[in-house]
């Protein structure tokens, strides 16, 4: 038979093979006769009455960029002709086999309906390939195939995409932090597939925060924002010595590339965080202009969110980078994204501005892109082809470079629904989150956007319960942590629920070594975070009364930001005078860079005295005892940073005061004094 793969005198059918990444669509002569000995498909479409010499046409895969990646059929067919032509041997392409094309095998066999290709791909893929970090590609490969196929095929499809879901799930912390396509992959597959596997108590990731990321992905990739196009114009690289060369040498030329990051900046090595919101250029070798330019001589355009890039307060930003046909940063900046709001839509491009590059290979190396931005009038929405709206928007970006409305018709026909939305915000235990990823959640556009500022909202309230010596029934989420990052809360300082008590920096007086150490930027931290000594501390000038400082604790508490501090307990400090290693409570806003620390005056009197300068809040003299015990949400939401509550305890000799507490108690629990409650003003009347 394999005489007969060679020479076609006897050939009396063809298979039509579609187009490659480096072949055009043609006809492979072939025989009835071996194509329906292995092949259901095969036997299926000649027994049919086809005839001799018809031509049949492999199944049509889906419009879909990374599927057309991994199963790449004008390159795979040979392979899968030889497995036939050679009574289904699988010795007889084992050398051709590798972790890239064993996908394509696997698909192409369960397509064809060849159950021994199909079954022996698979054990490669299982045993070779399949990992925590290439689950997500395997994993979204099959899925789409099982949108396409049916009958058996289905099923085998099925069974691929449980086995790449189980990996995934033993390994989600590592599929999630690996340089790779997995974490943009994740954000498109479909809610059934996703959420059952963000749902999993058994996940194994070592933060919560791990998966807010992925849903935060998710929501950027699929929700209907409100967007604005962008377009560069004039590219060129200048003042780069060292740069151009390296671009000019690079083998197989290079790709320009614009991409939004929404996140806190990622490494530039990262591939773009939403593949909507990027735009990159053919492939090309540049070439060097006259006094050391290199342009790119080519358009670039995208969409960008409105909300989440530009806006003051925003932490998105925008890179452009040089990248090489192989994958390799050449290059890369960021884009002064400030100067967006200065565009206004339909306008020219405007003036030409400037973004500093860097080679991640040699930080000396350094040059300057010079550009030229507009926003253009947005366009009416058009209808997507009948052929698939995925197709046009890739021809749409290789023709212009950039997103058109095309691209705007898969980002319509791909948006979330309210149901789908709340299925996958479910999936996030927000009780679990760290104090400062609630704090970012709290401020993400996406998730303002879905309604989850109520959850936020309640899994800080749920926070000061784990300082309550009494917490109310039903105070704490019904959402329980996920067993992995329970052992990461054991093993480390890093996990959510420990957070609490290991954001407070280590003073300088006990760092050691790791301070002498540390760089001129990491000591300047240190000496921001840090309470001046008794001898750096001004004079104390005369102090307002009580009363004055209680009412004025709301005022000083939103001039700035403060950090968390371990739990405190009931108890006097070791000396009288409390010193100024106290509990911070929030931030001093008579100097703006101290922070109000839980002390005990001379007079035994409590107060929250500034670390840097005079400043003191007083607490009323029933107060005989206090310690921080928590957070409070309302304040820590309105203030932007963490503010800490109070556990206070009244003397029995003072009755007057005694009578404003509930019950004939005498401690008051989770008090704030930032402003949201007067409770502590009414207790010293």
């Amino acid at each position: 038979m394999l005489y007969f793969l060679d020479h076609k005198e006897l050939a009396d059918c063809a298979v039509r093979v579609p187009a490659g990444a480096a072949a055009a669509e043609q006809e492979v002569p072939c025989h009835k006769l071996a194509l329906c000995a292995a092949s259901g498909f095969f036997f299926r479409s000649f027994i049919a009455g086809a005839g001799a010499g018809a031509v049949v046409a492999l199944p049509a895969l889906p419009e879909d960029q990374e599927l057309r990646r991994q199963v790449d059929v004008s390159q795979l067919f040979p392979v899968v002709l030889r497995y036939i032509y050679s009574n289904q041997a699988w010795a007889s392409i084992d050398s051709l086999v590798t972790s890239e094309n064993a996908m394509g095998l696997f698909a192409l066999g369960e397509l064809l309906e060849i159950p021994t290709l199909s079954a022996r791909a698979f054990q490669f893929l299982d045993e070779a390939v399949l990992s925590p970090t290439s689950a997500a590609q395997l994993l979204y490969a099959a899925v789409q195939l099982r949108r396409v196929a049916g009958g058996s095929a289905g099923a085998g499809f099925e069974t691929s995409c449980q086995r790449c879901v189980e990996v995934l799930r033993q390994g989600f912390g590592q599929a999630c932090a690996a340089p790779s396509r997995g974490r943009q992959l994740l954000s498109k597959l479909p809610v059934d597939v996703l959420a059952p596997i963000l749902e999993a108590p058994d996940l194994n990731v070592p933060s919560e925060g791990i998966v807010l990321e992925v849903v935060q992905r998710f929501l950027r990739a699929r929700l209907a924002r409100e967007e604005a196009g962008l377009d560069f114009a004039d590219l060129r690289l200048t003042e780069a010595p060292a740069i151009i060369p390296q671009l000019i040498g690079s083998p197989g030329g290079v790709v320009w590339e614009v991409f939004i990051v929404e996140q806190p900046l990622s490494p530039p090595l990262d591939p773009p965080e939403t593949a909507k919101y990027s735009a990159a250029s053919p492939v090309a070798v540049p070439t060097q202009q006259p006094a050391g330019v290199c342009t790119l001589g080519h358009q670039l355009s995208l969409r960008y969110p409105v909300g989440a890039v530009g806006a003051a307060g925003c932490a998105g930003c925008a890179v452009l980078r040089v990248v090489g046909a192989s994958g390799e940063v050449l290059c890369a900046g960021l884009l002064p994204v400030e100067r967006l709001a200065q565009l206004t839509s339909g306008g020219e491009f405007a003036e030409e501005l400037t973004c500093r590059v860097r080679s991640p290979a040699d930080e000396q190396a350094t040059g300057v892109v010079r550009f030229r931005w507009r926003r253009p009038a947005e366009a009416a929405a058009v209808e997507p082809p009948a052929e698939g709206v995925e197709a046009a928007a890739e021809a749409v970006t290789a023709e212009e470079g950039g997103a058109g409305p095309a691209a705007e018709a898969t980002v319509r026909a791909d948006q979330l629904s309210e149901e789908d939305a709340k299925r996958i915000l479910d999936c996030v235990r927000f009780p679990h989150l760290e104090h400062k990823e609630l704090l970012a959640a709290m401020r993400d556009p996406v998730l303002v956007q879905v309604g989850a500022q109520q959850r936020v909202m309640e899994a800080l309230s749920s926070r000061l319960s784990q300082y309550e010596h009494a917490p109310e029934a039903g105070a704490l989420s019904a959402q329980e942590a996920r067993p992995s990052t329970m052992a990461a809360s054991a093993r480390g300082p890093s996990a959510p629920l420990a957070a609490a008590a290991t954001l407070r920096p280590t003073p300088p007086a006990t760092a050691g070594a790791a301070e002498a150490s540390a760089g001129p930027e990491r000591q300047q931290a240190w000496a921001a975070q840090a309470p001046a000594s008794p001898e750096q501390q001004p004079r104390e000038a005369p102090e307002p009364s009580p009363r004055e400082h209680l009412a004025g604790s709301a005022h000083a508490a939103m001039r700035g930001g403060l950090r968390a501090t371990a739990r405190g307990g009931l108890q006097r400090p070791l000396s009288s005078g409390g010193g100024s290693a106290g509990h911070p409570l929030f931030p001093c806003g008579s100097c703006g860079q101290g922070q109000l620390l839980l002390r005990q005056g001379d007079t035994a009197q409590w107060c929250a005295k500034c670390s840097r300068c005079p400043h003191n809040v007083w607490l009323p003299g029933c107060v005989t005892a206090a310690a921080v015990d928590g957070f409070c949400a309302a304040c820590t939401v309105r203030l932007g940073s963490e503010v800490r509550t109070l556990t206070v305890r009244v003397g029995r000799e003072h009755g007057a005061a005694l009578l404003r507490l509930p019950g004939g108690v005498d401690t008051l629990r989770g008090m704030c004094v930032a402003g949201c409650s007067d409770a502590l003003l009414r207790l010293g009347e």
